[in-house]
């Protein structure tokens, strides 16, 4: 089976179907190597909450030697804050779309995030104090590590693929003359994509733009209407999502 964690874009949440993640990648993905899907996919989720996700479920899961584990990497800006004990309590097995957070354990503190007024207190201190490019990057490539470490523990195949903005190769000099944050050599580069899911979308849409590897920040949304009918609303449609799949499917084929 492939397990896959990642934001909206993972989840689908654009796909104008009731169960959006029977429509969205890793669905597409894993018919194309005749296994099961596991979609971890949760909407607004920082890369903490995904690794936070990852672990809760493998933890509680039966995952065999032949799983394919994939990341799918956010936007920097967001922090993983904690709601609710539910997600850490025993439960029945329940379908991998209904195991996340949902908001309701878990949840991220991005600048959108308003749903969460007793929480905001908490984003404005980490916007004052702590928000900052090193900060930012070592705190995700950390995410990174920890993805693959426990990948590696468990004796499966791993890749990670950005969305949209690039916590990869393109921002590694940031940390790499700090040796107290610089955590580059643990990492497997080679499993990190160097270009995000919407960098495909756009080439495949016959579009030249290359994409700001170093701009951290969402964006504009002139900036994908050329994607055509592969975007919606800053996610990809679901021909976006073949886009996307297919290219997994390449790199995992290679």
């Amino acid at each position: 089976m492939i397990i896959c964690i990642g934001c909206s874009w993972t989840h689908g949440i654009e796909i104008p179907k009731e169960d959006p993640w029977n429509y969205a990648w890793p669905k597409l993905l894993a018919d194309k190597l005749d296994t099961d899907a596991v979609n971890l996919g949760e909407p607004s989720a920082s890369n903490e909450g995904m690794v936070i996700n990852f672990l809760t479920y493998i933890a509680n899961n039966d995952v065999p030697k032949d799983t394919i584990a994939i990341m799918q990497t956010t936007d920097f800006d967001r922090k993983a804050a904690f709601r609710k004990k539910s997600l850490l309590e025993e439960s029945d097995n329940v379908p991998a779309n209904e195991w996340v957070s949902r908001h309701d354990y878990w949840v991220s503190l991005h600048a959108a995030d308003g749903k969460y007024p007793e929480l905001m207190p908490c984003l404005e201190a980490y916007l004052k104090e702590e928000h900052c490019v090193v900060e930012q990057v070592s705190r995700n490539f950390l995410q990174i590590l920890q993805f693959q470490m426990i990948c590696r523990a468990k004796g499966i195949r791993y890749y990670v693929k950005p969305a949209w903005c690039h916590p990869a190769h393109y921002l590694k000099h940031y940390i790499s003359d700090i040796k107290t944050l610089n955590i580059n050599n643990g990492i497997d580069w080679g499993m990190v994509a160097k270009e995000p899911m919407i960098q495909d979308i756009f080439w495949k849409a016959g579009d030249e733009k290359v994409w700001d590897w170093e701009e951290m920040t969402i964006p504009l949304k002139d900036d994908h209407k050329v994607a055509g009918d592969l975007m919606y609303d800053f996610h990809p449609s679901e021909k976006g999502h073949e886009v996307i799949a297919e290219e997994l499917y390449k790199w995992i084929n290679n």
